[in-house]
């Protein structure tokens, strides 16, 4: 099967590792990958001037993330874990585990993985060796996120991605998440449309359409545990799936989605337009309503 690959899953490794400051952005909170344990300890560094907040002044908050949509940027796409910021070897350091509680939270990297649908991420560091530009399961790390803030309420600071900054051995690459949740939404839009072609795969995916239409507030750890499942399943309804490589332009394929593009894509209605026609029988009540739908649908 021939398999159309979308933009955000061919990357263009063109950056040197170390990532030097001139690609990192301005006037924003940097969260950067810098411990090998696991899948990486993130810290956090730089300053948003607009907000007027610093990395050392989040010390003691909490954070949490959330994404615009990019079909409505007046929806945010947020995400419900929160992360408290320490000082740890005067390093501002994003806790993953809370000792006193035992709450374990995603590791920031695996976390923006379950969101955007890619396969897991390994230790930074630590990938495994491949020749092609595809991402597949442990051959890439998120090596920083170039982040804007603001103050929610109390603690907790919102953090908006700006920017993704994708590794692999010596080499690193911008992610372009924007276009990588449009696909993601054109996906999920078309199994929506066809619920009852590859239904369970449909039904896992309705979760990420729930969460990045704005209707619900995206859980990482479901949202890893779905992605994982999808890839699960993926392997065994198309066989030149492996059960590891980005499940995207597989499931793409699957469901036909590169026929209609995904810049093409409405966002749904929140609320209902309630308009009322008044007329004399034949003045056109009908032919306008018949031509607002098509426009809506």
């Amino acid at each position: 099967m021939d398999v159309v690959i979308p933009m955000a899953s061919l990357l263009n490794w063109n950056i040197t590792l170390p990532v030097q400051d001139e690609v990192t952005l301005n006037n924003s909170i940097s969260i950067r990958c810098r411990g090998t344990s696991g899948a990486g300890q993130f810290e956090l560094a730089g300053s948003n001037t607009t907000s007027g907040v610093s990395a050392r002044s989040l010390i003691g908050s909490e954070i949490q993330f959330a994404l615009i949509n990019p079909i409505d940027p007046s929806h945010q796409i947020y995400i419900q874990e929160r992360y408290p910021i320490r000082d740890i070897g005067n390093k501002c350091r994003i806790s993953i585990q809370d000792n006193d509680t035992g709450i374990k939270r995603p590791n920031i990297g695996n976390l923006f993985a379950a969101v955007f649908l890619l396969p897991p991420v390994s230790g930074r560091g630590q990938s495994r060796q491949t020749d092609s530009d595809e991402l597949s399961k442990a051959t890439y790390w998120i090596d920083e996120i170039d982040c804007s803030a603001h103050q929610d309420s109390g603690r907790t600071w919102v953090l908006h991605p700006q920017q993704f900054i994708l590794a692999r051995n010596s080499e690193a690459c911008i992610f372009d998440f924007k276009d990588r949740l449009l696909h993601i939404i054109a996906l999920c839009n078309t199994c929506r449309k066809v619920p009852q072609t590859n239904g369970e795969l449909s039904g896992l995916l309705d979760y990420f359409w729930q969460a990045t239409m704005g209707y619900g507030i995206l859980r990482a750890t479901v949202a890893g545990q779905l992605r994982d499942t999808i890839m699960q399943c993926l392997a065994e309804y198309d066989k030149s799936y492996d059960g590891e490589k980005d499940p995207l332009p597989y499931l793409e394929e699957l469901f036909h989605v590169h026929e209609t593009s995904p810049k093409t894509i409405k966002q749904p209605l929140h609320e209902p337009l309630n308009l009322i026609y008044f007329g004399a029988p034949g003045t056109g009540k009908s032919h306008q309503l018949n031509k607002l739908a098509k426009k809506l649908l």
